[in-house]
């Protein structure tokens, strides 16, 4: 089941469904509206009538193709849905790709004010395209640049002067690696941060990794997409041990 906007779907919607139908699963997409006044809970009734219609099961599975709206009400809709069933955001803004894709936050607005309905509910995957924002707006993709700096402001020098360096839309493409190396990095630092659920073990071995590839960038011995798979691929084995331990309860990065 997919869910989109008017906008993304002239670009992306039919090749998205043509794929999957390639691949032999059965598909529905839903075109909601494109903009905010989409994502109030007037819209959840017609979507989860769309997916009774469907007989969307338990082991089947959402897909929010757009930005943050349809990513927080596809979101809010799988996670109440039977209870909840699975789902992977596919975010085609910048704002989406750098922030609410990746957060877990989904919520649809109600007349009294944005997000007061919601959960945290995180997307079994998430796939991001940098080419799908060959097709934003120069003025979307200015609000998700303020995000991206947003990041260097908060944690990175060495990532806001990289930032500071570029002097068009055009140069930060040739340079994409860096921004994913980074934005990865900020996401798992808040899970390092902030969940309860990681053993303190492993946060330590994750902090002395991220520690170690600094040092390892710094002096140009590994590469930003090198680094982004050598971070992933440690991260991978770490979850693997931990979630053995009877004991622990371990995320998924």
């Amino acid at each position: 089941f997919i869910l989109t906007d008017d906008n993304v779907n002239i670009y992306y919607g039919s090749k998205l469904v043509d794929n999957l139908k390639a691949e032999g699963y059965d598909v529905k997409l839903m075109v909601l509206e494109a903009g905010e006044h989409s994502k109030s809970f007037a819209t959840l009734p017609k979507i989860y009538d769309e997916m009774l219609d469907f007989k969307l099961t338990r082991s089947d599975i959402i897909i929010t193709l757009g930005g943050g709206v349809i990513g927080d009400i596809g979101g809010f809709a799988a996670s109440t849905y039977l209870r909840g069933i699975k789902f992977i955001q596919v975010p085609t803004s910048l704002l989406a790709q750098v922030d609410s894709s990746v957060g877990g936050k989904v919520a649809v607005d109600l007349a009294r004010g944005k997000n007061l309905v919601g959960s945290f509910y995180h997307p079994v995957a998430v796939f991001i395209d940098p080419e799908v924002l060959n097709t934003l707006s120069d003025e979307f993709f200015v609000d998700g640049m303020a995000e991206v700096i947003k990041y260097g402001c908060i944690k990175d020098k060495k990532f806001f002067d990289f930032l500071n360096s570029l002097d068009s839309k055009e140069k930060l493409n040739t340079d994409t690696e860096i921004v994913k190396l980074n934005i990865y990095r900020m996401n798992l630092e808040k899970s390092l941060t902030f969940d309860k659920n990681i053993s303190l073990d492993v946060k330590k071995q994750l902090w002395e990794l991220l520690d170690n590839v600094d040092m390892l960038l710094s002096k140009d011995l590994i590469k930003a997409d090198n680094a982004e798979k050598y971070i992933r691929q440690k991260v991978k084995e770490l979850v693997t041990i931990e979630a053995t331990s009877p004991t622990t309860k371990l995320i998924k990065f």
